[in-house]
């Protein structure tokens, strides 16, 4: 770890200034936490203390000298930027959502955006602030899994007229497609990409799962092949999401660009994503959002590796013990390549449980009744997060619950229970599949762009009655997350007919204005 990297600019800044002494007069109101509700107070201590936002903070240069906030912002960026390889980075207090959303605006504004169908729902408000249009890649659902094959992007004398591209990489689950081979598409088996009359197609990546990757183990057998981070990988800009696995506040995220290609030209221009942020994010971003970032930063420069690698050799142990209970499948390295896919992360572990005649939901609720919480459930899956928080105590525990949960599926009286809220008629497990696959396969039939579904009146409607009228919202199976409609999407008889059977299953269709009825644009 470089010298610069043992310190955290704007963290201790903000350490400096919660720490004086004095009176404060400006905002925020609590003072350092000394109004306010008393419970509030008392649950938060000290981080109140640290959420401030003063007009100046000391110097990172010189302690004595006060600067604006944004000074010693600028210092932690370039901190982060440096371990990240990246070009610029920015730190981010809207989520990763806002990162996607301004580099839509400065890329493809007015354009096209090619893109799996599967991209996280946070691109349709993206596309619409951008006014631009989805060009989706095809996709299918693998029939054991219930998840999406691999996205690949068309060779080059097939590659469409777009203005950008997007990779989700890796996804929820920690597959990650082949981003070389993008690359090679995009840019004809070249380093020099394709020219638009704009320039190079930026090639962006949704990485919100994975800034963590760069401090994975280096080397991976071909069984279980790790994945290398985007920036490495080819990709012009990245959004990470730091809080899912090292360990930032919620809400916090940070975006990274590349340098310039080998034509000389950067295919995103930084200036233009500086614009965005700064008509997208809030004026007052919360301090404590702020130095969550600069110290997650710090602490992965000097431990990451060293972390990271503890825990790859943990979530080989924890899925081959998950492997070996009966009934139970938890997804690897060989599976991840099955599915077109070129490398899994270690630290996300989905276990299939369609064996065992359970869905996701019904498995999740025994596991929570154990006191293990997973992170998500789809119809046929449990997904659950490792990070270097865990230890061989919190992955026996785990494991022992899933033990557990393969005992009681094996005895009447237990499934019965287990089984108690499932509706009558719902699918076995491999219609389940079957249905997710007919929902990817479904021919999107768009009439309004996504900005135009946006902002036109909508109503919501019974689903029966929705057939021939435009989605004004997006309305699909969450998780995976991959929708039915899209805004401005026709609804289709076929549609309808999915959705209801969907529906009466109890999966969980997202984005429904009630039990069962679908909000569409008015006319």
């Amino acid at each position: 770890m470089g010298r610069g990297q043992r310190s955290a600019p704007f963290l201790e800044a903000v350490l400096r200034q919660a720490t004086a002494g004095g009176q404060v007069f400006h905002t925020p109101g609590h003072k350092k936490g000394r109004a306010g509700d008393p419970r509030w107070r008392d649950l938060l201590k000290g981080a109140l203390s640290l959420d401030i936002d003063p007009p100046a903070l000391p110097s990172p240069a010189a302690p004595e000298t006060a600067v604006a906030p944004a000074a010693a912002v600028k210092a932690a960026e370039e901190l982060l930027a440096g371990l990240y390889g990246a070009r610029r980075s920015f730190f981010l207090v809207n989520g990763a959502t806002v990162g996607l959303q301004a580099l839509l605006l400065a890329t493809v504004a007015g354009g096209s955006l090619l893109l799996p169908r599967h991209a996280h729902r946070s691109v349709f408000g993206a596309l619409a602030l951008a006014d631009a249009e989805p060009v989706y890649l095809p996709g299918a659902i693998d029939p054991f899994w219930g998840l999406p094959l691999a996205p690949r992007l068309p060779s080059p004398p097939r590659f469409p007229a777009v203005q950008g591209v997007l990779a989700v990489y890796p996804d929820y689950y920690g597959l990650a497609c082949d981003l070389a081979g993008w690359r090679d598409a995009l840019t004809g088996g070249t380093r020099h990409a394709q020219p638009t009359a704009a320039g190079p197609i930026p090639f962006l990546v949704d990485e919100a799962h994975g800034p963590h990757l760069p401090f994975l183990p280096g080397c991976s057998s071909p069984e279980t092949p790790l994945p290398r981070p985007a920036l490495e990988l080819g990709a012009d800009a990245v959004v990470q999401s730091p809080h899912k696995l090292l360990g930032s506040l919620v809400q916090s995220a940070w975006l990274h660009l590349a340098g310039e290609r080998p034509t000389g030209r950067a295919a995103v221009d930084p200036a233009r994503v500086e614009a965005a942020l700064s008509a997208l994010t809030t004026t007052s971003p919360s301090f404590l959002l702020l130095a969550s970032l600069d110290a997650t930063r710090r602490w992965a420069a000097a431990e990451g590796q060293e972390a990271y690698r503890r825990l790859a050799g943990l979530a080989l142990e924890t899925r081959a013990a998950i492997a070996a209970l009966p009934g139970l499948r938890c997804l690897d390295g060989p599976e991840a390549l099955r599915l077109g896919y070129v490398a899994l992360d270690p630290a996300k572990l989905t276990v299939s449980v369609r064996d065992l005649g359970l869905s996701g939901p019904e498995a999740e609720a025994f596991l929570r009744w154990r006191g293990i919480r997973a992170e998500l459930a789809d119809p046929l899956n449990v997904l659950f997060l490792l990070s270097p928080a865990d230890t061989p105590e919190t992955t026996s525990a785990l494991v022992a619950a899933l033990a557990a949960l393969a005992k009681a599926a094996g005895r009447p009286a237990d499934r019965a229970r287990l089984t108690a809220r499932r509706p009558t008629g719902a699918p076995p497990p491999e219609e389940t599949a079957a249905l997710l696959g007919e929902v990817m396969a479904l021919p999107p039939e768009r009439a309004l762009s996504p900005r135009e579904a946006l902002l036109r009146p909508s109503e919501a409607v019974p689903l029966g009655q929705a057939a021939g009228r435009v989605a004004a919202r997006a309305v699909g199976i969450y998780p995976p997350g991959i929708p039915v409609v899209a805004p401005g999407e026709v609804v289709t008889a076929a549609h309808v007919e999915l959705l209801g059977r969907l529906i009466a299953g109890r999966l969980r269709v997202d984005g429904l204005a009630g039990e069962d009825r679908v909000e569409v644009v008015e006319g």
